[in-house]
């Protein structure tokens, strides 16, 4: 299984990924695919009247989640390989009850068997990454701020950023904002990472 970013939901990536490589995706659909996004929200719109077929929920980090998945076939919508859409939606509650947001996903497959429950679980894990990933370069470092966008350079930074977020995972240091401003204070504490001995925050 694939999954992917929205700017990656494109046909010739779908093709890539089922008749190329063999495998099944399952991508979201966003304005970058208007077209798409459209038909999947039309074809699911009346199943939303009624129960989730998927549904899951969350206490932790001083709010609950609840994740809500509706899903069914692709009959009629026009995407390489597409055999199932689904609608993931994510509200998130105070702890004292009143709902602080909510969002929704639309979600394609290639996978004939995707159940709810595997709409859910695929793109759950794929913002999972996202989490780790692109949040934290974004916040720590600051990525949608840099102004490199000559040649090379934005794709240099983000492989340094992401080397140094992998060093610190693989000494254990998780909280990587903390573990950032803990080398800048001395950057000869970079080099513990680099040794056997694994100091921690």
């Amino acid at each position: 299984m694939v999954t992917a970013d929205a700017a990656h939901t494109q046909r010739e990536t779908a093709e890539h990924i089922k008749r190329v490589r063999g495998f099944d995706y399952f991508l979201v659909a966003k304005g970058n695919q208007p077209t798409l996004a459209d038909s999947v929200f039309k074809k699911i719109l009346p199943l939303l009247k009624h129960a989730p077929a998927h549904s899951v929920t969350e206490r932790g980090h001083g709010r609950i989640s609840r994740w809500e998945t509706w899903d069914t076939d692709a009959d009629g919508i026009d995407f390489p390989y597409i055999s199932r859409i689904a609608c993931i939606r994510r509200r998130v509650y105070a702890m004292a009850g009143e709902c602080v947001s909510k969002e929704y996903a639309w979600v394609l497959t290639s996978s004939a068997d995707a159940t709810a429950k595997d709409f859910h679980v695929r793109i759950r894990n794929h913002w999972g990454i996202e989490n780790k990933s692109h949040y934290v370069r974004d916040v720590t470092y600051h990525e949608d701020a840099n102004q490199a966008y000559v040649g090379s350079e934005a794709r240099v930074m983000a492989t340094l950023r992401n080397t140094a977020i992998g060093i610190f995972r693989v000494n254990g240091l998780n909280k990587i904002k903390e573990a950032t401003q803990w080398i800048c204070r001395d950057r000869d504490r970079a080099l513990l990472l680099f040794a056997t001995q694994r100091d921690r925050l």
